[in-house]
Parts: C-alpha cells; sequence; structure tokens
C-alpha cells in the first residue's frame, strides 16, 4: 500500500493494489467515521466486506454514534441475498440506522466504480469494482464534496430497496 501527503491541506492518500489493501482502507474509512457513512456499491464489495470485522465496525458505528446515518446504495441485492452476505442481518436488525435503496438502474449501468464517503471528508474509491486499484482520501473536504454531490444524485434517483427488508 502506497502512502502520499500533502503537509499544507492535511491531506492523505492511501492506495491499494490488492484484496487485504482494501479491506483495510474499506475498515478504516467505516473505523474513522463517527457520523455518516454513504455507500455505493454493486454487491456490498462482497470479497472485502463479507466478514465479522466489517460487521462488528458498522454495529459499533450505529450503536455508538447517536443518529447514525448509514446510506447504501444497492445495484444487486438479489445475488447478495443468493450468495448469504453477513451485513444482511444488520441491515435488518438496524433499519433505523442503515436505509438501503436499489440503485436506479440506468445509473447503476453507466458507473462501475464503488465508493464509500465518511463525514464528508473522506471517500474510498474504486473506479472499476471488479479491480483492486483504490484508494482512500482523508481530510479533503472539497474533493469529497464531488463524490457526496455524486452520491446524493443517485440516491435521490433510486428507489428503496425492499428485498433485504423482507427476508
Amino acid at each position: 500500500m502506497d502512502k502520499k501527503e500533502n503537509q499544507d491541506k492535511d491531506t492523505t492518500e492511501l492506495s491499494a493494489s490488492s484484496l487485504s489493501d482494501n479491506r483495510m482502507l474499506l475498515q478504516k474509512i467505516f473505523c474513522e467515521s463517527h457520523k455518516s457513512i454513504c455507500w455505493y456499491t454493486k454487491d456490498l464489495d462482497f470479497l472485502i466486506s463479507n466478514n465479522m470485522e466489517t460487521y462488528q465496525t458498522i454495529l459499533d458505528f450505529c450503536k455508538s454514534t447517536p443518529n447514525a446515518s448509514v446510506k447504501i446504495l444497492l445495484h444487486d441485492s438479489r445475488s447478495l441475498v443468493n450468495k448469504g452476505h453477513c451485513l444482511i442481518s444488520l441491515i435488518q436488525r438496524l433499519p433505523s440506522s442503515i436505509e438501503v435503496k436499489a440503485t436506479d438502474n440506468d445509473y447503476a449501468h453507466k458507473d462501475f466504480s464503488t465508493y464509500v464517503v465518511g463525514d464528508n471528508d473522506k471517500v474510498y474509491h474504486r473506479p472499476i469494482e471488479s479491480q483492486w486499484n483504490g484508494k482512500l482520501l482523508l481530510h479533503n473536504p472539497l474533493k469529497v464534496q464531488n463524490w457526496l454531490a455524486k452520491f446524493k444524485a443517485a440516491w435521490d434517483m433510486s428507489p428503496t430497496d425492499s428485498q433485504l427488508r423482507l427476508l
């Protein structure tokens, strides 16, 4: 994993090129978020996040943060249910903290990335979800605002994903 720092702006950028690097970056953004998490993903990054460490970190976030907000834009909840992702039970258990929407079909077919925005000042991003090249950008609210605007635009176009709630 590579690390770049810009001392003038207190910005940190961490890069990943393997499954384990990406697990570490995803875990880091979840651990360092204190108010909100916005996650744009095809299948909850199944290979990266289907583990008890991620489950526990998100559970701790929701329990310890007053008015915790986890918003997930999910492209494919059916395959997720078939695979048995560990976060499904958490989504069902904490409906007041975790909201899931099914990404608008047109939008999902135009954007093949995955990203997580935490607290409006950090973002984890992989330009192509099926590849391991990823980055975590910390302490740069101006750049992160672009990601958050992108997320909000997709969120507003997308319907609630009721499939995960009905199981």
